[in-house]
């Protein structure tokens, strides 16, 4: 039965990130077509093609990247979907992502998840794109969220496993996920005037992150 990975800071800056000003939604609504953050709006991306390492001819077309499920739930274009926590090792590139967009893909943590599970994600090097602001929240856009372990700022592609999330958490390095509760794993650029890397003249870039799963 398939339950988790996703987000954390680890040993990264302590600054806060960038505030985002949301207008009118609360914790588990629906996600906004446009949010105000500090850089200005920020247009949910809703559809992208989605490219499968190792292989970059392994693509799933028009997907619905609101749902994180459609996104970490598969390891290449052909595969049944595995809900939540995913298929442990996906590398999933978001082929279109606007410099001005963002991502909320939403997740629910099932009640029977088992109570030792953990997972971690890493900002690939490869075909990664540019830095980026990541949150887990319980709110669909929410890049102001300080919960402990729930947020990195500046994220770049280097291969580091650096997001960790775990059941129940009391530590500070985890982002802590209780059974039941629906949330966003919300990414950004952090730098809407970035040229890349593996950015487009049409002003879209891509990302990629790989999540592992422990605990299981």
């Amino acid at each position: 039965m398939p339950i988790a990975a996703l987000l954390l800071a680890a040993a990264i800056s302590q600054t806060p990130p960038d505030s985002i000003f949301r207008d009118g939604y609360d914790a588990g609504a629906a996600c906004l077509a446009t949010i105000n953050g500090s850089t200005g709006p920020l247009d949910l991306r809703e559809r992208s093609d989605i490219i499968y390492l190792p292989d970059g001819a392994r693509v799933r077309h028009n997907v619905d990247v609101t749902q994180w499920d459609n996104i970490w739930g598969h390891i290449d274009e052909v595969d049944d979907v595995t809900p939540w926590p995913g298929v442990p090792g996906s590398s999933p590139t978001i082929h279109t992502v606007g410099k001005t967009e963002y991502i909320g893909a939403k997740f629910h943590v099932p009640l029977d998840v088992p109570p030792t599970l953990f997972g971690k994600y890493k900002h690939v090097i490869y075909g990664g794109g540019p830095n980026v602001d990541a949150t887990i929240s319980r709110t669909c856009g929410d890049f102001e969220t300080r919960e402990p372990g729930c947020w990195v700022q500046n994220w770049e592609s280097n291969d580091n496993f650096t997001l960790y999330w775990r059941i129940n958490s009391t530590a500070n390095l985890y982002c802590n996920l209780v059974p039941g509760g629906d949330y966003y794993l919300n990414i950004r650029f952090s730098d809407p005037e970035t040229t890349g890397p593996d950015c487009r003249n049409d002003g879209t870039c891509q990302m990629t992150f790989q999540h592992q799963l422990g605990g299981l």
